[in-house]
């Protein structure tokens, strides 16, 4: 019996959803994956390129998500370790990666 081919998930069209909805959609089941998709929120539906731990905070709140304790933890390993995360111009700023845009989009 032949091994199946593991199969590629299909991008999940975001486009235009808000942060409600990507909760409601990818389920996370860590505070790192919070932090990921309100900083792929910012980036998408606000427009901003570069985002805070204060602004992450900030959106999670508006949409009733609980914040995690440390946010800046997670920034930080997140752009340290994952490379999901970038750090931005400025000290304490952070922008989504492409690397982290696709991993929200196809995971």
């Amino acid at each position: 019996m032949k091994a199946e081919k593991p199969t590629k998930k299909a991008k999940v069209d975001l486009k235009g959803k808000d942060l409600g909805y990507l909760m409601k959609v990818k389920d996370p089941k860590n505070d790192a994956f919070k932090v990921v998709l309100a900083g792929y929120h910012i980036n998408k539906n606000e427009r901003k390129r570069e985002f805070r731990s204060v602004d992450i905070e900030d959106v999670l709140k508006k949409f009733n998500v609980e914040a995690p304790n440390n946010v800046s933890y997670y920034l930080r390993k997140l752009s340290d370790d994952k490379g999901l995360l970038t750090h931005g111009r400025k000290s304490g700023r952070y922008k989504i990666s492409d690397s982290g845009v696709k991993w929200v989009e196809y995971n």
